[in-house]
């Protein structure tokens, strides 16, 4: 058998994106652990300084165990490079962009009832396009079925590090 490098697997996008439906149809092929920020904090709101402090330790103790480690959330550039610089296990992370119009963004944020302020979702949906390397490789969720999504985002992941797949 092969011995593997486990990943780090980042899954980000503004809210709405459909990053957690993504993420349990990815969970159907991909064998991961999640580092979940919501869980972590207990309902708390999410700082800046939890990215070092909490959720990278999370990632490294993962993925020290020898199995991959998924994170969903926005990760805009700044906040990627801040998680990305504390993650002590220096894996290459394989970064998942998912995008969708903004109409779309705020007609799915009314729909599953988190109410995210539209304020909010917009400042985050600037913040992410601005980062030039959003779009390269982004996987529209709009244009796409949830399957096709996933399939995506699968192939994406063995294109990056080959094997590991839930049998």
């Amino acid at each position: 058998m092969l011995n593997v490098m486990p990943k780090l697997i980042i899954l980000r996008g503004p809210p709405g994106v459909g990053k957690t439906t993504i993420e349990k149809e990815i969970e159907r092929t991909v064998a991961f652990k999640k580092v979940d920020p919501d869980s972590l904090m207990g309902g708390k709101g999410i700082l800046r300084k939890h990215y070092e402090e909490v959720f990278a330790p999370e990632a490294d103790r993962i993925l020290r165990e020898g199995s991959n480690a998924l994170i969903t959330g926005i990760f805009y550039r700044q906040i990627l490079d801040h998680f990305l610089d504390h993650v002590r296990t220096k894996h290459e992370p394989i970064i998942i962009n998912l995008y969708c119009p903004i109409e779309e963004l705020l007609r799915r944020n009314c729909k599953r009832g988190k109410n995210v302020p539209e304020e909010e979702i917009r400042n985050y949906y600037d913040l992410l396009f601005k980062d030039e390397d959003f779009m390269k490789g982004s996987i529209n969720t709009q244009e796409l079925s949830i399957d096709e999504v996933a399939s995506k985002a699968c192939r994406m992941i063995a294109r990056e590090k080959g094997q590991i797949y839930r049998r």
